[in-house]
């Protein structure tokens, strides 16, 4: 949020800069908080605008991301208080921290089954607040490194050792062993550990590939078809539950859902009703012809990047400012592998 554009530049080709969200940021900054604050001069004096500015909306912002915890939210009332007496000494709910799951595909059972996941996921989300929790973002993480877990208790908060720590050791919490692009985005840092195949980076990094370059390649090796044909298969996709994104994990396995997404646009019409009257996808079976879009596929995502791997650690020593100079190449290095072997 905070790095220079040239900076910026150099993560071209990664999912972080598309992920910031500053453009919505300072939209929502002036047109609902802005008039807010103007509306009110006695509660925001205009003499202390610096305190109430669009830098500091995104420092505050950029705060609350990076260190708030969630947790459980609080009855009120009788509520509160029965729920105090038959729970004291019983909940030790582990606090939720922001974790990555990763694009998640279509679901195998029905849209009902969807339907069902998304009320879950927002009774959940209407029983839990966001808290800044003093202390408990002091610690550091790092990938499956965690030595501690922070437990939500009825009048506090309780970081509780999971195994021994040595005096002098850290002590380490989990982010969720995110990717690097999800720790710089959110965290501001990346991960550098001793990868298995040598090297260094982050086992848990991921390439992101997005679904409308499989959609482009379909379109132009195969010409009788037009996006506005297959757009009611995309909608269907995405209201099934599918993403639009899909991920290439660390064992470099094709993604299933990828493979699901490629033949469902290639379907004739007849395998398309028959799809659609099921309400399942196509199973993720590869051919020559869906390798051969994939090949196509993670080229032109290679192509996603404005320099070679070599030539961005060569020049990033010379142009970027020192705090920055790992990230790039860290970026790079893990995509650059991950898609040339598979």
């Amino acid at each position: 949020m905070f790095w220079n554009e040239k900076d910026l530049k150099e993560l071209d080709g990664t999912s972080v800069v598309e992920k910031l969200g500053r453009e919505e940021a300072e939209q929502s900054y002036a047109e609902k908080l802005l008039p807010a604050i103007q509306s009110r001069p006695d509660l925001f004096p205009p003499e202390s605008a610096e305190h109430y500015s669009l830098a500091n909306y995104h420092l505050m912002g950029s705060r609350i991301l990076s260190r708030s915890f969630t947790v459980e939210k609080l009855d009120s009332g009788e509520e509160e208080k029965e729920s105090t007496d038959a729970l004291t000494n019983t909940r030790d709910d582990e606090m939720d921290v922001d974790s990555y799951g990763g694009p998640e595909g279509p679901h195998e059972d029905s849209s009902s089954h969807h339907s069902e996941a998304e009320e879950e996921e927002e009774e959940e989300e209407e029983s839990s607040d966001i808290a800044m929790v003093p202390m408990a973002d002091m610690l550091n993480a790092r990938y499956r490194s965690e030595n501690v877990k922070l437990f939500d208790d009825e009048n506090e908060l309780r970081m509780v050792s999971t195994k021994p720590i040595k005096a002098g050791e850290q002590i380490l919490n989990t982010y969720g062993d995110l990717p690097n692009a999800e720790l710089l985005r959110r965290y501001g840092h990346v991960d550098l550990l001793p990868l298995p195949g040598g090297g260094i980076g982050n086992p848990g990094d991921v390439v992101e590939i997005r679904g409308d370059i499989a959609l482009s390649i379909i379109l132009r090796t195969n010409p009788s078809l037009s996006e506005d044909f297959l757009r009611e298969r995309i909608d269907w996709w995405l209201e099934e539950g599918g993403d639009d994104v899909f991920v290439l994990e660390a064992d470099l396995e094709l993604p299933a859902l990828l493979v699901s997404f490629i033949r469902l646009l290639l379907l004739d019409e007849n395998e398309w009703m028959n799809v659609k009257a099921k309400g399942k996808p196509p199973k993720p079976q590869t051919d020559a012809t869906v390798l051969g879009i994939v090949h196509e596929l993670l080229k032109m995502r290679l192509k996603a990047y404005p320099t070679t791997l070599q030539n961005t650690k060569a020049r990033i020593w010379l142009d970027l400012d020192k705090e920055n100079r790992e990230v790039p190449t860290t970026f790079d290095s893990g995509d650059d592998t991950k898609i040339a072997q598979l």
